[in-house]
């Protein structure tokens, strides 16, 4: 399988995703999560917040978007994804009854 994209460093891919309309008022803290968690897992979860992404292909993001909105849903889902899908089938952090 060939790659067209080139490898962007965080610089780049912050401001990209400032290009594209997200707000990110703490460049620091988006750098420490672009390189945490990754651009590419990030973005699968900005896409509810763009606009029509799947119609243009723009990846323009819905105004007052921030890149804590982007953060949350990923928090969210990581939360989600300790109880519904632990490799056991078990609760993490919680209690036998």
């Amino acid at each position: 399988m060939k790659f067209d994209k080139p490898a962007i460093d965080a610089d780049a891919q912050i401001a990209l995703l400032r290009s594209r309309g997200l707000l990110i008022p703490d460049e620091a803290r988006a750098k420490h999560y672009l390189r945490f968690i990754g651009y590419y897992r990030l973005a699968g979860y900005s896409l509810p917040l763009q606009i029509d992404y799947n119609a243009d292909g723009s990846h323009r993001f819905l105004d007052g978007v921030s890149f804590d909105d982007v953060l949350d849903l990923n928090d969210r889902s990581a939360a989600e994804g300790c109880v519904t899908r632990h490799p056991l089938g078990r609760p993490v952090g919680g209690t036998a009854g």
